[in-house]
C-alpha cells in the first residue's frame, strides 16, 4: 500500500511487512541497503515497545524522573539515518512512524522544528533554563522524536542542538534522524565548530549510525520512468497519472490537503510532508502571493499544479501574473513542477510568447529537463 494512503497512526509494528509489500507491489525497487534499514528499524520498534512505559502523569518532572534511563552498556537510543540523494530515508523513517505500534510520538521536519523552538523560547523569555524546559515538555508529550532532514547550519543552532539532544538523551527519549550527513560531517568548516563536536560525540554514543549508501536516486528514476512533468490535455487520464506520479514521489506522511501559511489557509489536492498539489485556480487566484510561494518553495521537494488553462485570456491576468511569480521562485529555488494544463506547452501563452511570458515559458521548458530534475531532487534532499 503506498505511503501515502491515509492510514491509522498507531500501526501495528509491522515494519519489514510493510516495506516487503510496497517492493512486491511495484512500489518501491527492491534494494539490500534499504531492506536492511528496514530491519534495524523494526528491531529498534520492538525494543522500544518492550521497554517499560514512561510514567509521564505529572509531566516532564515525573517523565524524567521515571523515565528509562540511559543504557550505560551503549544500547542505542536511536537511529541516525544518512545516505545520498534519493535514497529513501525520509519514506522509510515515515514508514517506521506510521507503522509504530504507539500513541506517544511525533514527527517533524528539523527545518520547522527549530523555527517552532525559536517561537517558544521567545514566549519564555526571561524565564530561567526555558530550554531545559521545553525540552522537558517534548519528553513528557512523546516517547519517541523522528526528526527528517537533520542538519545544522549555524554557530547559535549548534549550540542550542547540544543542550536539547543532552536533555531529551538524559530523559529516556528514544529518536530517529534522518540527514544528507553522517554525524562526523555535520557542520563542516563551521564557526567555531570544535564546540558541537561533543553533540556529534553524543549522537555516535547515543545512536546506532546507518549509511543508507548507494548510487541510484529513486525519485529522479520515477520521473523518468514517465518521461516528462507537463502533461496536456487535463482530462481523466492524465488525473489518474498525475495520482500516480504523486503517490511515488509524495515521500512522507499524507496530511489533510490544506496548508496554514501565516494563519491563511490555501485548500490542496493532496499533500504529504515532501509533495503538494494544487489545482491552478487554487494556487494562482485569490489572496496568495509572492511570500507564499516562497514559502512553498521552502517547504516542498515537490508542487504539482493541475488544470492550467490557457493563459491568453485577458479575464485571467491576475492569475496569469500569479502564475509567472510562482514559476520563478520555484524555478530559483529548483522545486521540482508537475504540471497539467490544456494545451501544450509551446501553446500555453497562445500568440503571446514574448516578454515576460516568454521568459516564462523559456524556464518552464527547461524544468522539464532531466537536468533541472536533478539539480531540483539534489538541493531538496
Amino acid at each position: 500500500m503506498p505511503l501515502t494512503k491515509d492510514r491509522c497512526l498507531l500501526g501495528d509494528n509491522s515494519i519489514i511487512a510493510w516495506h516487503q509489500e510496497l517492493v512486491q507491489d511495484g512500489v518501491l525497487f527492491a534494494d539490500t541497503r534499504q531492506t536492511q534499514a528496514v530491519a534495524q528499524l523494526q528491531s529498534f520498534a520492538d525494543n522500544v515497545l518492550s521497554a517499560p512505559a514512561n510514567a509521564t502523569t505529572n509531566g516532564g518532572l515525573l517523565s524524567r524522573f521515571f523515565a528509562r534511563p540511559p543504557d550505560k552498556n551503549n544500547t542505542p537510543r536511536g537511529i541516525y539515518l544518512h545516505g545520498g540523494v534519493g535514497r529513501g530515508k525520509s519514506f522509510l523513517m515515515d514508514g517506521f512512524y506510521l507503522q509504530l505500534q504507539m500513541e506517544k510520538k511525533m514527527r517533524a521536519h528539523f527545518h520547522q522544528f527549530i523555527r517552532r523552538f525559536h517561537e517558544d523560547m521567545k514566549k519564555h523569555k526571561g524565564e530561567k533554563e526555558s530550554l531545559i524546559a521545553i525540552a522537558d515538555n517534548i519528553s513528557a508529550q512523546f516517547d519517541i522524536v523522528c526528526f527528517d532532514e537533520f542538519h545544522v547550519s549555524d554557530i547559535a543552532d549548534a549550540m542550542i542542538l547540544g543542550r536539547i539532544l543532552s536533555r531529551l538523551f538524559d530523559n529516556g527519549t528514544n529518536m530517529i534522524m534522518t540527514s544528507n550527513y553522517a554525524p562526523s560531517q555535520l557542520y563542516p568548516n563551521g564557526l567555531a565548530r570544535d564546540r558541537f563536536l561533543p553533540a556529534i560525540a553524543m549522537l555516535e554514543q547515543q545512536m546506532e549510525v546507518f549509511a543508507l549508501d548507494g548510487e541510484e536516486d529513486y525519485r529522479l528514476r520515477h520521473i523518468a520512468d514517465e518521461g516528462k512533468v507537463y502533461f496536456e490535455p487535463h482530462d481523466e487520464v492524465v488525473q489518474k497519472r498525475l495520482q500516480n506520479l504523486f503517490d511515488v514521489l509524495a515521500c512522507g506522511i499524507s496530511l489533510p490537503p490544506s496548508i496554514k501559511i501565516d494563519g491563511r489557509k490555501i485548500l490542496a489536492e493532496a499533500r504529504s510532508s515532501d509533495a503538494i498539489w494544487f489545482s491552478f485556480s487554487q494556487l494562482c487566484s485569490g489572496a496568495v502571493g509572492q511570500g507564499d510561494y516562497l514559502n512553498l518553495a521552502g517547504r516542498f521537494a515537490t508542487i504539482m499544479l493541475s488544470e492550467v488553462p490557457q493563459l491568453d485570456d485577458p479575464n485571467i491576468a491576475e492569475a496569469v501574473r500569479r502564475f509567472t511569480w510562482l514559476v520563478d521562485i520555484l524555478y530559483d529555488q529548483r522545486v521540482t513542477l508537475i504540471i497539467s494544463a490544456q494545451t501544450p506547452l509551446n501553446e500555453l501563452y497562445g500568440n503571446s510568447g514574448g516578454g515576460e511570458s516568454g521568459r516564462t515559458l523559456s524556464r518552464l521548458i527547461e524544468m522539464q529537463s532531466a537536468e533541472y530534475w536533478g539539480a531540483s531532487l539534489s538541493a531538496h534532499s
